[in-house]
C-alpha cells in the first residue's frame, strides 16, 4: 500500500525553496545577471507563498538583501546560512510529499551525485536534512535493495513531473542509460517500486529521450510536464532541428498511445522548442517546458525568441485558473538550467 503521494507541482505551496548562486563556472561570465534574474523571479513568488533561500555564507546573503532593496521587493522571504555547491535545489533538495493516513506534509530525500558527471557534490548532499530540519519535518531517506543490501537510490526531482493523482512522467535516455548512470543496475521495475513506494506514483510514463543540450542527460523537465491531471505538454520541433525531430516525434507517440489504467487517453499538447543556441561550442538546453507553478501564477522561461509569444500562448490556453508571466532566461540557462531546476515546492 502506498504511504506517501507526491502531490502536482500545481496543487497548493507553504513555500519554494531556492539557494542563492555564486559558482562562476556554473555561470561564465553571468552570474551577476543571473542574480538580478533570481530577483525578478522572487517578486512574482512573493505575490502567492514564501520563499525560502539558502545563501552559503553572510556576505552572500548581504548581496541578497541589496538587490532585494534596491528593487523594492518585499514580503515572506527568510534567509537561511546553509551549506551548498551549487543552486539547483530542484535535484539537491528534497522531495515534498504527503503522507496518505495522516495528510502530514513531509520530505523524501534520494542520494544526490551531480547527474552522474560533477564531483563537486559534498555540500549539495547536505542539503536535505539542512532543509528538514528548517521545516520540523520528517525526511525520508529512500533506499532500494539491491547487491543483497539496502543502497541509497540516487534520483533527482528534475527526473520526474507527476499528476499528483498516480502518474509520473520519465525518460529513458536518464534513467536507463549507462551514460551519466546513477543506479546501476536498474531496471524498469526497479524505478516504478520505487515511484509508487515514496512518491505515490505507481503509474510510469516511460519517454524514450530528453532534449538535446540538456547537460543533465535527459531530465524530464525539459521534454514533458503534466499541466494538469490528465494534459501533457511535450516539446516538438520540426524537420530543421536534425538533431532532436527523431527523438521529439517517438516521445509524442509514446504519449499519445498511453491510456491509463481505466483506459483514459492523455491530451497531447506540443510546445515548440526555442532555435537553438551554442555557448563555447555546446547546445544550450532552452526549453519552454522548465516552467514553473507558484500559487497564483505560472512563470514560464522565455529567450528573446521567435517563438516565445506562441509558447506562452499555448500555456495560457490550458492554465486558466492563474496568471501565466513569461521571465526571461537567456542568462540563467547558460548555467545548465532555468526556474524549474532552481527551485523546489514546499507542498502546503
Amino acid at each position: 500500500m502506498t504511504q506517501y503521494r507526491m502531490p502536482a507541482e500545481w496543487e497548493p505551496h507553504r513555500a519554494t525553496w531556492m539557494a542563492w548562486p555564486y559558482l562562476e563556472s556554473d555561470y561564465p561570465g553571468k552570474v551577476d545577471a543571473v542574480r538580478w534574474i533570481y530577483c525578478e523571479f522572487i517578486r512574482h513568488a512573493l505575490q502567492s507563498e514564501t520563499v525560502e533561500i539558502l545563501c552559503l555564507n553572510e556576505q552572500l546573503a548581504a548581496d541578497l538583501s541589496e538587490r532585494l532593496t534596491r528593487q523594492d521587493i518585499k514580503g515572506d522571504i527568510r534567509v537561511h546560512i546553509a551549506p551548498y555547491n551549487r543552486a539547483w535545489l530542484r535535484d539537491s533538495g528534497p522531495i515534498g510529499v504527503y503522507d496518505v493516513q495522516t495528510k502530514q506534509p513531509a520530505w523524501v530525500s534520494f542520494l544526490f551525485t551531480g547527474w552522474g558527471a560533477r564531483p563537486e557534490i559534498e555540500l549539495d548532499q547536505k542539503v536535505p536534512n539542512f532543509i528538514a530540519k528548517a521545516t520540523n519535518k520528517n525526511l525520508l531517506q529512500s533506499a532500494a535493495e539491491k547487491y543483497g543490501e539496502a543502497s541509497p537510490t540516487v534520483l533527482e526531482g528534475g527526473m520526474l513531473d507527476v499528476s499528483g493523482d498516480g502518474l509520473i512522467l520519465v525518460t529513458e535516455e536518464c534513467l536507463l542509460s549507462e551514460q551519466q548512470q546513477r543506479n546501476r543496475g536498474f531496471s524498469k521495475k526497479d524505478y516504478e517500486a520505487i515511484f509508487a513506494d515514496k512518491l505515490g506514483a505507481p503509474h510510469t510514463i516511460w519517454l524514450p529521450w530528453g532534449i538535446s543540450g540538456d547537460d543533465t542527460h535527459g531530465h524530464i523537465d525539459n521534454v514533458a510536464r503534466f499541466i494538469n491531471r490528465r494534459t501533457v505538454v511535450v516539446a516538438s520541433t520540426d524537420r530543421t532541428d536534425t538533431e532532436q525531430y527523431a527523438h521529439l516525434q517517438e516521445n509524442i507517440e509514446v504519449l499519445k498511445s498511453y491510456r491509463t489504467p481505466a483506459g483514459e487517453r492523455l491530451e497531447v499538447i506540443e510546445l515548440p522548442m526555442p532555435e537553438a543556441r551554442y555557448c563555447d561550442g555546446d547546445r544550450l538546453g532552452q526549453s519552454y517546458l522548465n516552467f514553473y507553478f507558484l500559487n497564483d501564477r505560472l512563470l514560464v522561461p522565455t529567450y528573446n525568441d521567435i517563438r516565445d509569444q506562441q509558447a506562452l500562448g499555448i500555456i495560457s490556453e490550458l492554465v486558466t485558473d492563474r496568471k501565466v508571466i513569461g521571465l526571461y532566461c537567456g542568462d540563467w540557462i547558460l548555467g545548465g538550467g532555468t526556474m524549474h531546476c532552481s527551485t523546489q515546492q514546499e507542498p502546503a
